[in-house]
């Protein structure tokens, strides 16, 4: 279908790709290795491709040489009727992109008109070779067909379909034409043979006349010709004689060479009668046969068995088996397969008998299969009397031997295709580790398989022993364990090495013995600073000429891997800790509004319902399903429940703890000890024959409750009940949630605690107190008893540095007698007086009291007494005790407050209770506004410079007296006293406001 155009030998080449699937891109890239991309045509679909042929035949579009395309049972592929009207469409070579293994899908693409298959799986040099040869006797044929006539081109159809042998040589004897008789007369193909030299299918003997004919013939005239009779070697390595006639047609432009023809000679050899079991007939004999051609011909017999037995020894002598097929029945096999299955007779067997059943069956397909020669092995597994053998097999049928096939047997166990095989293998096998010691596990057996090793061993090198991380043995050894090795009892100077190093057992015999384990080789592959593979092998000339790629590879793809799952495991460490951060922030996020709902609760009622409820609603981490607050019931000792948030809570309306630290019940000994108890198996403890039975356990776990906490609600010393929490999730309690509940609770208790503080300044009653104190250390208690007399305390102002300033009276007024005292008190710093007690008092009189400011190094008692609610207004030497007088608000429990105060001072015990009404109810009023207003800082300010005399006339305390028995700086005390002023001012001269 040419167009007719001549176009030079030397055009490029172009090809013509159909498809886009991944076979076809597979096939786009091997020939992009050797085309030029001008070289290479896409068409996606079938159809493009015929208009781009019919352009290119019409000489519209630039021309196509071969075209290549896939075939087979998958859609994207031709089917057998597209490819037949392709086919039949143009004369271009088609060759198709075929699985190698599908026999069937290779036989209808043969049938359908392909020229020629590849396999995908074949070598990129492989396909781009193949595709390039059939474009290029394509190319070389349609230049021919487009110089010459009709009449030429009917003369080359019929010497292409005749069965002489014609050759076109080149000047030197190259082959550039070999008709396509050759390869049903010699056994090759018109392709093998082109570009080859003509000498190398001649007989050695006959070379040099060939090549003395060849060369005659080129110097003489055009259409000259010369005659000569050679022996020409077919494809099965037999001699055949032949006569060669040669014509000179170098300067013909149509040929451009010496045209050769071979026509068989009329004499025949004593070699072809022996094969034919006959002798030469006389009428088939020359006319002339003197001795000397009988003799040449006994020559050539004789040679012919020498190669034979030397043919014989070769394949006798490869490592590779060779058996030789009829149908499917053993015939011929080596010394190297008989060896290899086991010293049993395999002549008679069948395929299944030799061969597993898959790997047989693959067999018998290709030796039924048009095609001669299959490039690529077939791999499975080789019978023998104990095992399977895994091998590669290369079937070839023998040309001119009806069911005759060639099997080449290679064991790959060995095999440089095994060791890649493991190399592979172990590669994918480190790329899916999950863990250190699944890298050392694929390492030792890959390295072991790789160098043929009896065992192999990973030890490790991070610590002072040598210990085992894997062992790998041959597939029919038992496991092995490995002791572990002190460094300093064996020797080790022979694994610190850089690459793979073969030792001797000498060099390693103390750790080999200490192990227990028996080798006379040893290769020592280092691992990075990892780790060491140590392979052994009990034959003393073991890992000779050994390739040290495989173990090297090895070695660094396991350094590779442990990097990785190093980087991950630091990655997923990083993933953790962000995860735990971020619940960790929400979870404060969540916990910071509970507490602004707690500080902004009206009541100690609504403190309590408000943590429960909050606990409630926590949704990070383990969940609390329900949390109650109980209050030790005043006059006894047992905690009931007086609010509760959660889930199935009705119990909890009728649960009574009592209040012992040796309670089962964890509230009841919070409530004793304040300190939080947790159960993390609610059900554990309940089912303990061993135990009492507490009934507010049996009832949380009859309501589904599986864990529990209980914390103590209170201000310091001061407790306000018990928090309990229940989780339907058994030891759901850990440290961080645990946390979380005391938190709260403490949130909550000082919650209560200001609470309680406010309803005090606003009760309309107080309770007087009268306690005694028997603590022997408390400053003021030793400072009366010294004194022996009754201190009147005014007002006790803490220091920003601890300790507090005390100002209060005393009936001592020798200046020279209360210093003399104070020095012995190592508690008081200082002691300074700080005016009169009235502004008309007469200071010559001893009996009345003397205003001082006392500075104390260490907490005092009125100090505990002010931070729960109660007010200490004087103390009185008695003994060796102190009796102190108390002003308590009405709502704060007498007992728990000085049940407190005993925690603090030991020995406290009440003596008296009076009740009195407060001030009036607008001085009330007024002072909780004005402290409503200062903060607490102003509030003491205020109060340290009006009892420590600095509004006194003439002014008893400078700024700096007062700022000094504050802890402050003087610009500090100014600052604070100014808005404290301008704020007591506002209050009494401006009407009120919301502005503050």
């Amino acid at each position: 279908m040419s167009d007719g155009t001549v176009r030079p030998a030397g055009d490029v080449l172009r090809v013509l790709v159909v498809g886009d699937s991944r076979r076809i891109e597979t096939a786009i890239q091997a020939l992009s290795s050797t085309f030029d991309p001008a070289s290479l045509v896409r068409e996606q679909t079938i159809g493009g491709a015929r208009e781009r042929l019919a352009d290119a035949d019409a000489g519209i579009d630039d021309p196509v040489h071969c075209l290549v395309c896939e075939f087979g049972s998958d859609r994207t592929s031709l089917d057998d009727s597209q490819l037949q009207t392709l086919e039949a469409e143009t004369d271009v070579p088609i060759i198709t992109v075929t699985d190698g293994a599908d026999i069937a899908a290779i036989d209808r693409a043969l049938e359908a008109g392909a020229t020629d298959i590849v396999n995908p799986g074949d070598s990129r040099a492989l396909v781009a070779t193949r595709v390039r040869n059939a474009a290029r006797q394509y190319q070389r044929a349609d230049s021919r067909d487009g110089r010459r006539s009709e009449s030429e081109r009917r003369s080359e159809t019929v010497l292409e379909h005749a069965d002489a042998l014609v050759f076109v040589l080149t000047a030197d004897g190259s082959i550039t034409y070999a008709s396509p008789a050759v390869e049903s007369r010699l056994g090759y193909t018109s392709s093998e043979l082109e570009r080859t030299s003509l000498e190398h299918i001649v007989h050695p003997d006959d070379r040099e006349r060939v090549l003395n004919t060849v060369a005659a013939i080129s110097s003489e005239p055009l259409g000259s010709s010369e005659r000569t009779v050679v022996r020409v070697g077919d494809g099965a390595d037999s001699w055949r004689r032949v006569e060669l006639t040669c014509s000179n047609r170098l300067a013909d432009p149509d040929v451009a060479g010496i045209v050769v023809t071979a026509t068989a000679t009329t004499t025949e050899t004593a070699t072809d009668a022996l094969e034919r079991n006959d002798s030469p007939s006389d009428h088939d004999r020359a006319p002339v046969a003197d001795a000397a051609e009988t003799d040449v011909d006994t020559e050539i017999e004789a040679g012919t068995h020498e190669r034979l037995s030397l043919l014989e020894s070769a394949i006798d002598a490869l490592e590779d088996g060779i058996a030789i097929l009829e149908d499917e029945t053993i015939r011929l096999v080596n010394g190297s397969l008989v060896d290899l299955t086991g010293e049993r007779s395999l002549i008679g067997e069948g395929l299944e008998e030799l061969f597993e059943a898959d790997l047989a069956k693959t067999i018998r397909e290709r030796a039924r299969s048009p095609v001669v020669r299959w490039m690529e092995p077939v791999r499975g597994e080789l019978r023998t009397d104990n095992e399977l053998i895994p091998v590669d097999v290369v079937v070839t049928p023998l040309p001119d031997e009806d069911d005759r096939t060639l099997c080449l047997v290679r064991d790959r166990r060995d095999s440089p295709a095994a060791i890649l095989e493991t190399l592979t293998e172990t590669l994918e096998e480190l790329r899916e580790a999950t863990a250190r010691s699944h890298v050392a596990q694929s390492v030792a057996n890959g390295i072991r398989s790789c160098v043929g090793a009896e065992l192999a061993v990973w030890y490790r090198l991070e610590s002072e022993t040598l210990s085992a991380a894997a062992v790998a043995t041959a597939d029919e050894q038992p496991p092995v364990e490995l002791p572990p090795l002190d460094r300093e009892g064996v020797e080790t100077d022979h694994l610190a090495v850089d690459s793979p190093t073969v030792f001797d057992r000498v060099a390693l015999e103390s750790l080999l013995e200490h192990a227990g384990i028996r080798a006379e080789r040893v290769l020592v592959v280092p691992i990075g600073d990892r780790g060491v593979v140590l392979a052994t092998h009990s034959d003393p000339m073991a890992f000779e000429a050994l390739d040290f790629g495989p173990p090297r590879a090895l070695a660094d793809a396991a350094t590779v891997s442990l990097a990785r799952l190093k980087a991950e495991t630091q990655a997923r460490d990083c993933q953790r800790a962000r995860e735990r951060l971020e619940a960790t922030l929400a979870r404060e996020r969540q916990v910071r509004s509970i507490e602004r709902d707690l500080l902004r609760a009206e009541t100690r009622v609504d403190v309590e319902t408000r943590l429960c409820e909050g606990l409630v609603s926590l949704t990070e981490g383990p969940k609390i399903d329900l949390a109650w607050v109980g209050r030790v019931a005043t006059g006894s000792e047992t905690v009931s429940a007086r609010t509760w948030a959660g889930d199935d809570g009705d119990f909890l309306e009728s649960l009574t703890v009592t209040v012992d630290p040796r309670a089962g019940s964890p509230t009841g000994q919070t409530a004793a000890t304040r300190d939080s108890t947790v159960v993390g198996d609610l059900e554990s403890v309940v089912r303990d024959p061993d135990r009492e039975s507490v009934p507010a356990l049996e009832q949380a776990l009859e309501h589904g409750m599986r864990s529990m906490v209980s914390v103590p609600i209170g201000n310091g010393d001061f407790q306000y009940g018990t928090l309990t929490a229940y989780a339907t999730q058994p030891a759901a309690f850990d440290d961080a949630l645990r946390s979380t509940c005391d938190h709260l609770a403490q949130v909550a208790g000082y919650a209560i605690g200001a609470l309680e503080r406010k309803q005090a300044l606003l009760a309309d009653s107080l309770a007087e107190l009268e306690i005694i104190v028997r603590d022997e250390s408390e400053p003021l208690s030793a400072l009366a008893r010294r004194l022996d007399s009754r201190i009147d305390v005014r007002s006790v102002v803490p220091r920003s540095g601890g300790g507090s300033t005390v100002y209060c009276t005393i009936l001592e007024a020798d200046p020279n007698a209360l210093n003399s005292i104070v020095d012995a008190l190592e508690a008081v710093e200082a002691v300074r007086f700080v005016g009169d007690t009235s502004d008309e008092s007469d200071t010559s009189d001893a009996s009345q009291p003397t205003p001082i400011e006392l500075t104390l190094a260490d907490s005092t008692v009125a100090e505990t007494l002010a931070e729960y609610g109660g007010v200490l207004r004087s103390i009185t030497p008695a003994d060796a005790q102190s009796r102190l007088v108390i002003d308590l608000s009405s709502t704060v429990d007498v007992r728990a407050f000085v049940r407190t105060i005993e925690r603090t001072h030991p020995g406290t015990e009440l003596l008296a209770r009076r009740e009195r009404d407060r001030s009036t109810p607008s001085a009330r009023a007024f002072d909780t506004e004005l402290r409503d207003r200062l903060s607490e800082r102003q509030l003491r300010t205020l109060e340290a410079a009006y009892y420590g005399g600095f509004f006194d006339w003439p002014r008893e305390s400078t700024g700096e007296d007062v700022a000094e028995s504050l802890g402050i700086s003087q610009p500090t005390f100014s600052r604070h006293l100014r808005v404290a002023q301008r704020k007591l001012f506002e209050l009494l001269f401006d009407e009120r406001t919301d502005e503050r």
